[in-house]
């Protein structure tokens, strides 16, 4: 896995300079979505993984994705699976998403509750997240009704744990001992 992750990077840099240079990142952003869609469908993976000639799996590829992706991304499509990485769109996706997100200077936070957040919440989360990182806030939440109450938020690697749950595990840690 961190093979795949350590390999995907150069492409997922030159993509992106690419788009860059060319001023097309959104089109970019939209072909990779796009094809590492397609390459996550089954039946696609199940037709490839069948197929031994490189120039054929990337054809039938570029016939699968149709007018969603242009000449430069076909070109890219070639390159991928003549060196048998076609596999990594996924992760060139990630990454490419991370470079942008870092040169417009936004931020994925994860906001974990026990309960669905009201409209009101999300935004204050996101204003109070803001003016702390000083970033734009792209923020996603999701439900675990095994937190019992609280958040969890999640920037990256950074986890401010804030749930009931955490709280009652850390009390039982300190009575154990």
């Amino acid at each position: 896995m961190s093979e795949s992750i350590t390999i995907s990077r150069p492409y997922a840099k030159a993509a992106f300079d690419f788009a860059t240079e060319n001023q097309n990142i959104d089109k970019w952003q939209y072909m990779l979505e796009y094809t590492a869609k397609i390459y996550s469908n089954r039946e696609v993976n199940n037709l490839l993984s069948g197929l031994t000639s490189h120039a054929i799996i990337s054809d039938i590829f570029i016939s699968i994705c149709g007018d969603n992706v242009d000449e430069s991304m076909k070109n890219f499509i070639k390159i991928l699976s003549e060196n048998k990485r076609l596999n990594l769109l996924p992760n060139i996706l990630e990454y490419f998403t991370k470079m942008y997100n870092q040169q417009n200077n936004f931020i994925h936070v994860e906001v974990i509750s026990s309960q669905p957040l009201l409209e009101v919440q999300y935004k204050k989360i996101i204003e109070m997240m803001e003016k702390r990182l000083l970033k734009k806030v792209l923020l996603t939440s999701k439900v675990d009704k095994n937190i019992i109450s609280g958040l969890i938020i999640r920037i990256g690697d950074l986890v401010i744990d804030g749930s009931i749950r955490n709280r009652l595990n850390l009390l039982k840690r300190t009575l154990l001992s």
